[in-house]
């Protein structure tokens, strides 16, 4: 309440009922007022405040998250002339999405953006220095330009039987869910999967096919300790015949087995510790990767607050 209250607030969602709880929680917190600006209406109940849904369509999750960035960046002059009827003084900070990359929305400071050196471990292709500085096991792996003939040798050197898999750098911004990566294992999805890095990336990451268990272990920096939680599965479904995988959400169903776990804990403290003494991180993060016949191997980090850690 000393942080939230006596405050105008805006908050930011590309899903309007997706900011209903939010809403609440500030109006409980002795907000002053509250306006929510969403990208589309969603399911579900919506808040009891005044709004503007911008009435956005995308193709998918990613589409729908790097288009709503653009429209708090470039919001049209009806947009502005909303949010300055509501803060003529432009005194409101906006809460905004947990994986936008800016720090100024709709001519506004954004409240709590994460600093640069932050978002930047976001990016698939840089994170295996922190897993060296950490002293986390990793599969074998190579970052090269995204032209097919370094792809092909990169596959070709690193297929230990069951394919590769290739990931996109952040060069078209962030990306998630598995919709910036290929699972190659076939002439024919070479030349796709090539021809799909060109158009989104300048650096590729390209890494052995881990069979095993997907699944995440979440942390939390504080100045002085890493908290470090259960693991998480990460449900990532195969596709006969396709090279994309389908990301479907995460569950703490499965556990892996004790030894296992205790060994995902201490890799998540060893990373918040790098975390804390190279970038001054603080908050939560998750590390993902794969639980394979030889142990826990990272394949990526989330700098940021993750769904898995909601389930807790």
């Amino acid at each position: 309440a000393q942080v939230y209250g006596d405050r105008r607030w805006i908050v930011a969602s590309d899903v309007l009922a997706g900011a209903t709880s939010q809403v609440d929680m500030l109006q409980s917190f002795g907000a002053t007022d509250v306006l929510v600006v969403a990208g589309s209406r969603g399911t579900g109940p919506v808040p009891d405040v005044d709004t503007v849904v911008l009435g956005l369509e995308a193709d998918g999750l990613m589409e729908s998250i790097h288009a709503f960035d653009d429209a708090m960046a470039n919001a049209g002059g009806d947009v502005h002339a909303v949010l300055n009827r509501f803060d003529p003084q432009r005194g409101a900070r906006v809460i905004a999405p947990l994986f936008t990359q800016l720090t100024r929305a709709f001519g506004r400071r954004v409240w709590g953006p994460r600093p640069a050196a932050w978002r930047a471990l976001e990016d698939k292709t840089v994170i295996d220095e922190v897993w060296r500085s950490s002293g986390v096991p990793v599969a074998p792996s190579a970052v090269v330009p995204s032209d097919a003939t370094a792809l092909r040798a990169a596959a070709s050197a690193l297929d230990a039987g069951a394919g590769t898999v290739w990931v996109a750098d952040n060069r078209r911004g962030w990306h998630g869910g598995a919709t910036g990566l290929r699972w190659v294992r076939s002439e024919e999805q070479v030349s796709a999967a090539a021809t799909f890095m060109a158009e989104r990336a300048d650096q590729v990451r390209v890494m052995p096919f881990l069979e095993g268990i997907p699944c995440s272990i979440n942390g939390f920096v504080l100045p002085d300790v890493t908290l470090a939680f259960r693991p998480s599965e990460m449900v990532v479904l195969r596709r006969p015949g396709r090279s994309d995988l389908l990301y479907a959400g995460m569950a703490t169903v499965w556990d892996p087995p004790a030894a296992d776990r205790d060994e995902m804990r201490d890799h998540a403290r060893g990373v918040g510790a790098h975390l804390r003494s190279s970038v001054g991180y603080r908050g939560a993060f998750s590390i993902d990767g794969v639980l394979t016949a030889d142990g826990f191997r990272p394949t990526e980090l989330n700098p940021r607050f993750s769904a898995a850690l909601d389930m807790q």
